[in-house]
Order: C-alpha cells, then sequence, then structure tokens
C-alpha cells in the first residue's frame, strides 16, 4: 500500500530547522550575518566604536542590522538533544528569499526559498535513511522538491524558510542577548572586532571601526551552543525558483 511522503521524511528534513533558531535565540539570541562595512578612505576615515558604552554599542547594531537587507552567514549550532550540531553556510534576506546548505548527522541539505516557496535538495542516501523505499530515494535524490503554499503538499516545508529569513536568524540574537558588557578586543576574519558578552555566555564581535553589523557570534547558553560568522551584509541576492521542481503532495511509497 502506497501513503503519500510526508511524515518520516518532513520530521528528518526540519530536524536541522532548531539548531539555525538555536544559534541566535539562546538565551541571549540569534546572529545575523553581516554585510562588511565600506572600505575607510583618507577623506572620509571610518568611525571608531570604541568610545561606545556596551549598551550604546549594541544598539547601535542592533540598528545597522534591522537596516541591512541581507547577511551570509557561516558556522555552527546545537541544542541540547538535538544530536549533532549543524554545519550551516546560508544567505538570508529580508524579503522571503534565500538559499544554502545544512549539514547535520553526516547528512546535507541544499535549502532555497524563491518568491515564498521553500525547496529542498538532497542525495538519494538522505532520502532512504530518513525512510524512502529505494525507488522513491532514487528519484528524489538530487532533486529539488517542494511543497507549495496550496494543494495536499501545503505547509510541508514550512520550516525551512526559517534559515534564510533575517527576522528568524539574526533579529533574535541581538533582541535577546543580556546585558552586555565589553570584553577587550580580537581580529576576527581579518577585522579588528570589540567582543560583547552577556550573563549567559554570550559574545557578539562587532566591527572597532566603521558600520557596526556584527561579524561573529559564538554562544556557550546552558542547552545550547553556536559558532557563526556573518558577512556580505546586504550584498545583492538573486534567487531563481528552481525549474522541473517536483512537488512533495505527488510523492507516495514512503515506506
Amino acid at each position: 500500500m502506497t501513503r503519500s511522503l510526508r511524515t518520516p521524511l518532513i520530521a528528518a528534513v526540519l530536524l536541522a530547522a532548531p539548531a539555525i533558531g538555536l544559534v541566535g535565540c539562546g538565551d541571549s539570541g540569534t546572529s545575523a550575518a553581516s554585510t562588511a562595512a565600506p572600505a575607510a578612505t583618507a577623506t572620509t576615515p571610518a568611525t571608531s566604536n570604541t568610545s561606545l558604552s556596551a549598551a550604546d554599542l549594541l544598539a547601535s547594531a542592533t540598528k545597522a542590522v534591522t537596516a541591512a537587507s541581507s547577511v551570509h552567514i557561516d558556522g555552527t549550532a546545537a541544542a541540547a538533544g538535538a544530536g549533532e550540531a549543524a554545519s550551516l553556510m546560508l544567505t538570508a534576506t529580508r524579503n522571503n528569499e534565500g538559499e544554502g546548505t545544512v549539514k547535520i548527522a553526516g547528512r546535507s541539505l541544499d535549502v532555497l526559498v524563491a518568491g515564498g516557496t521553500p525547496y529542498i535538495r538532497a542525495a538519494a542516501g538522505f532520502w532512504q535513511s530518513s525512510g524512502a523505499s529505494g525507488p522513491i530515494a532514487a528519484k528524489l535524490g538530487g532533486k529539488w522538491i517542494t511543497a507549495p503554499a496550496s494543494g495536499s503538499s501545503a505547509g510541508q516545508l514550512t520550516g525551512i524558510s526559517n534559515f534564510v529569513d533575517m527576522t528568524k536568524v539574526v533579529d533574535p540574537i541581538l533582541a535577546k542577548f543580556g546585558t552586555p558588557t565589553t570584553a577587550g578586543t580580537s581580529t576576527v576574519d581579518g577585522v579588528k572586532a570589540i567582543k560583547i558578552t552577556d550573563p549567559a555566555g554570550n559574545t557578539l564581535y562587532v566591527p572597532a571601526s566603521g558600520d557596526p553589523l556584527p561579524v561573529r557570534y559564538v554562544s556557550t547558553a546552558k542547552g545550547k551552543s553556536g559558532d557563526v560568522h556573518y558577512s556580505k551584509w546586504s550584498a545583492p541576492v538573486t534567487v531563481s525558483a528552481p525549474a522541473d521542481a517536483i512537488d512533495l503532495g505527488t510523492i507516495t511509497g514512503s515506506g
């Protein structure tokens, strides 16, 4: 007997979704990707951020992130009880568009959201280990799978959008960051950055000069951990819907 390819696979596919949320939603919050600040020139020196208090610097970073249209995220995240840490390489935006790759438990999953519609792509082995029969796994392997907003498969991949939504993976980290304290400086990806910490064990790295867009966020908060780097803040992002994507609602025989 055939049955709709839903619960077993979707549960596995979305297993990594909480991981991206925890990077920014710990006792502090989630970080977002960042766009590198414009290079300083001789006539327009970069503004120093070192004289700002921790609270003012966090407020400035929050304002800058809110104004940013996109960011690239590269790092890892894990939550207690979630198994292995997820490896993330994502481009997130504020217009319901984005793409990237999530790796967890030895499995790699490409994610893409175009025009509000989510898509996923994985190797046949991923699908088979997630519950699909051999023939179905072979059919899905290497192909983009989607679940439109309407129809029999509606809502099945809703969580995928969280991976590339800045309001889910960037804003929360700043909104939930605890009482900030500056803790010296460090060089992150070639950028001199001020370390801002909170009592929960979260550290945000903000450039010592120029736009205060975060370059790194590290969390050792109880039950959660994460280490993500941000770059390419507000860089143009163009995402196109994959051609010939397979509608999840048309797949049967997962057992």
